[in-house]
């Protein structure tokens, strides 16, 4: 099979196949697909390291080992979109008044805030945590992907206060940027500085209509419903064509899609980021996901259901039927209200007895996928802030150090080493999801280490081991129209269903994923008493 029919599979020609079957019902979409990226050149460097099990390379300059994947996990999942479904059971066995489908921050957060009520949450994985997973390393933990948040106002900052977590403040200014073939910060005397200094004042005009809830921003603001009609590159005028490249490569990472592909509106919120503090967890946010499950674990040590994926929701009137199979047994249960917390193009598949607009909405989102690549290093090489922002001809878009939050408490030792998570996010519809989807992690990771060893020669001789990761459907693209077709969803669901995933809400981030999780739950709870 060449590259060409491997790109079509993994992004989905069935849901074409569905979109047109609902165009034939006068439902049309937002947005057509954007053309495939050019094919991607893959001239790996020597190889730097071996896989798990094997040899070391011939021309490895170093030795250290891969890991084996992290992240998604796609074998269960295309058996939906190949329509392979086993035969469902028909009876329900277990009955409750809410299930919640995913087990990522939203639909912990759900969970959570349901932890007293009759629930049942359902996980794909053997662990809950979705983006927010990890490991650790010396004593340093570390995430497979979402790091850190913005926010500490909003709901996501209350839940944080709730749970008695405390984060790490830091401060704007911290990150480095790579301009010219060295790390620079973004201190007004530098070249990037004078250009992020513009950009700041130019996203501040913007930055009173922006709260924690940018979904009720866009509703209330008819200036922001006209950015949302429009691309980001649109509100960028007279930049350096290099700090063009490096916002580019910033909005990559943070949405998954360039600021020629993002809504103005999505890439202004963003890039009003840039005049905020950051929080971190040590570890990452996959803290804030292990409290959660704590919390819900001690109310109610059997509401959580992991190494379950879900086959079927079924939507009535008076409630929901959901199908999910746990190793070789499938089992049905009822509830009153369904809280579907997984990526809204999934979701589509999976929905059943729901209004083909909103199914047709529901196939308007694309994702883009992410390659994180956590590197164990012996001893610290990278001196470089907690982020660290990249533009090609780099493949990756940033680099963030996950000892610095303990650096910042006084818990760093220097017997622990150092963890690099490199982030290379690929938009929707390239073929970043095919060499993801074939799984080469020795030329993944040569390639991103023979790019990194150019800036950090040390990073060859301390490094011990890379942890990949790999996300199919990791964000969801903001593209003109995203939040018009978000608003649309509330109308659109049947009483006994909610989205609490972040797509919901706007942003993906961990503040779009507690506030949706918070809604959906008001919105479940007063409708079952309803």
């Amino acid at each position: 099979m060449d590259d060409e029919a491997l790109i079509d599979i993994m992004n989905c020609p069935d849901d074409d196949s569905c979109q047109a079957h609902l165009e034939k019902k006068s439902m049309t979409r937002t947005h057509s697909r954007r053309e495939f990226l050019k094919t991607v050149a893959l001239s790996f460097g020597a190889s730097l390291c071996w896989q798990t099990g094997s040899s070391p390379a011939a021309q490895s300059g170093t030795s250290c080992k891969i890991g084996s994947w992290r992240g998604d996990d796609f074998t269960v999942g295309h058996r939906i979109r190949d329509g392979k479904i086993p035969r469902l059971p028909s009876k329900a066995s277990k009955k409750v008044d809410f299930v919640i489908v995913g087990g990522g921050i939203a639909g912990l957060s759900a969970a959570h805030y349901l932890k007293d009520e009759s629930l049942l949450l359902l996980e794909q994985y053997d662990s809950t945590g979705g983006h927010a997973t990890g490991d650790s390393f010396r004593g340093i933990d570390y995430s497979f992907g979402s790091q850190y948040f913005s926010d500490m106002d909003g709901d996501l900052g209350e839940l944080v206060h709730e749970l008695g977590l405390k984060p790490v403040k830091m401060e704007t200014g911290d990150s480095k940027w790579y301009w010219e073939g060295s790390m620079t910060g973004s201190q007004p005397g530098t070249a990037p500085g004078k250009e992020l200094a513009r950009l700041r004042e130019e996203v501040k005009r913007y930055s009173g209509m922006f709260s924690s809830n940018i979904l009720d921003d866009y509703r209330k603001h008819p200036e922001l419903k006209k950015l949302d009609g429009s691309t980001l590159d649109s509100a960028l005028t007279s930049y350096d064509p290099k700090f063009l490249a490096l916002l580019n490569s910033y909005c990559k990472s943070s949405l998954c899609g360039g600021i020629k592909q993002v809504s103005a509106l999505a890439g202004l919120s963003l890039l009003d980021d840039l005049n905020l503090p950051t929080y971190e967890f040590e570890g990452g946010n996959p803290a804030l996901a292990r409290a959660l499950a704590a919390s819900i674990r001690k109310a109610q040590p059997d509401s959580v259901v992991t190494g379950a994926f879900v086959w079927s929701i079924e939507v009535t009137d008076g409630g929901a039927s959901v199908v999910f199979g746990s190793g070789k047994k499938l089992t049905r249960v009822e509830c009153k209200h369904v809280i579907v917390a997984i990526p809204h193009m999934i979701s589509s598949r999976i929905l059943h007895g729901v209004d083909d607009r909103l199914k047709a909405s529901l196939f308007g989102f694309r994702y883009g996928s992410y390659l994180v690549a956590n590197l164990l290093l012996r001893k610290r090489v990278f001196d470089g802030p907690f982020d660290s922002w990249f533009a090609p001809p780099l493949d990756f878009a940033d680099i963030t150090v996950a000892e610095t939050p303990y650096m910042m408490t006084g818990n760093y030792r220097e017997e622990m080493g150092s963890v690099l998570t490199v982030y290379q996010p690929y938009e929707a519809a390239s073929p970043g999801r095919v060499l993801l989807f074939k799984g080469d992690r020795e030329a993944l990771s040569s390639k991103m280490i023979d790019q990194l060893s150019k800036i950090v020669p040390e990073v060859t001789g301390a490094l011990e081991e890379i942890v990949p990761a790999r996300w199919g459907h990791a964000l969801a693209v903001p593209r003109p129209g995203y939040f018009d077709l978000v608003d649309r969803l509330p109308a659109l669901s049947p009483d006994s269903l909610s989205f609490a995933h972040s797509s919901a809400l706007g942003l993906p981030c961990a503040e779009a994923a507690v506030s949706a999780a918070k809604q959906a739950v008001a919105r479940a709870r007063k409708k079952v008493i309803s």
